[in-house]
């Protein structure tokens, strides 16, 4: 009796150590699906950024850059990379603060 018992507890073994496996495979796929897209999100912040530091030149130096100055709707691209990057540094701390959790499991 005390054998089959024993076959029970190996079997019983072998399945949670399957299932921790399955369970750490997971989180790994996780973590890296996150840090890709925190990676993503690092280098369209990086753009908008520069983005806007090029329309912040044009601004500065408003006599060297007067035709481009001229158009209006250097004004309305200006403020929508300023959105866009406030949207994506959102994103960013959500992703960083998902990616924190997840590790922490």
């Amino acid at each position: 009796n005390k054998g089959k018992n024993k076959g029970k507890s190996n079997r019983n073994a072998f399945s949670e150590n399957k299932m921790n496996y399955e369970k750490r495979k997971e989180t790994e796929r996780e973590i890296r699906k996150l840090s890709n897209r925190i990676t993503k999100s690092e280098k369209e912040i990086e753009r908008l950024e520069n983005e806007i530091n090029t329309i912040d030149k044009f601004l500065a130096n408003p006599e060297q850059y007067k035709s481009e100055l001229e158009t209006k709707d250097i004004f309305k691209t200006y403020e929508n990379f300023k959105f866009k990057l406030d949207e994506e540094m959102k994103t960013w701390e959500e992703l960083q603060t998902e990616l924190e959790e997840v590790q922490k499991r």
